[in-house]
């Protein structure tokens, strides 16, 4: 793992709470302008197909990647050592394709450490997405240069489910959380059976400058362990 060294300061994003009503997945059929942009096939190095259409036999060893989507301090300690240690576990797991839900590539996101597992691991990129959120995707990661094949699903599917209709679309076992905030948490107590949650438990700047770091929501559990679906990266 000689080049984890390479990984420096990244950058920043929104992240969010959720109640988390799960649905069974269901088949939808697109509306325009979605259906259309399915059809034209490849723009700006993103792939757009439904989520019915995924192959989990196509994408070799998954890994969903999940976390802060906010005002993650990366020139700190702490968090380039838990950054380090979830590139690690990629690159010994031999993941081939790192799965996230279509988050922005923003500074102080999980999501700029995505750029660094495709330079340090040779990654392949999944994306699922809301079909109404196609137009912010392609603006956020359009200037990344990155092959994304994208799978849309339902506007009907709440964000906040999006994470788990994933899970459930792939079959993964394998999730890699660089911390991680109320969403994660919902998601963990969600995720179908299987999925192990590989946690770096790392903490954050509150909103309020004035207040104390936020820790990784799950990060009491992490230290309790005991659950055989729940692990902490180090």
């Amino acid at each position: 793992f000689s080049r984890v060294g390479e990984l420096g300061a990244m950058t920043e994003a929104a992240s969010a709470a959720p109640e988390l009503p799960l649905d069974p997945v269901v088949d939808v059929a697109l509306p325009d302008p979605a259906e259309a942009e399915v059809k034209s096939g490849v723009a700006d190095g993103i792939t757009l197909q439904r989520d019915s259409e995924f192959d989990p036999g196509s994408w070799g060893v998954m890994a969903h990647f999940k976390g802060f989507a906010a005002r993650v301090d990366f020139s700190d300690a702490a968090t380039q050592q838990a950054e380090l240690a979830c590139a690690k576990f990629v690159q010994e797991q031999g993941v081939e394709t790192i799965i996230w839900d279509g988050d922005d590539l923003e500074p102080g996101s999980f999501t700029t450490t995505i750029l660094k597992l495709v330079e340090l691991c040779k990654v392949k990129l999944v994306a699922f997405l809301r079909e109404e959120d196609v137009a912010r995707f392609k603006k956020s990661w359009v200037t990344s240069n990155l092959p994304i094949s994208v799978f849309l699903v339902s506007n009907d599917v709440n964000w906040q489910q999006l994470g788990v209709v994933g899970l459930q679309r792939t079959g993964a076992k394998k999730v890699v959380c660089l911390g991680g905030g109320p969403t994660l948490k919902a998601e963990y107590e969600h995720c179908p059976d299987g999925a192990v949650f590989h946690v770096a438990c790392i903490s954050r700047p509150a909103a309020d400058p004035s207040l104390p770091w936020q820790p990784t929501s799950i990060a009491d559990l992490v230290a309790a362990g005991g659950r055989a679906n729940l692990v902490a990266l180090a």
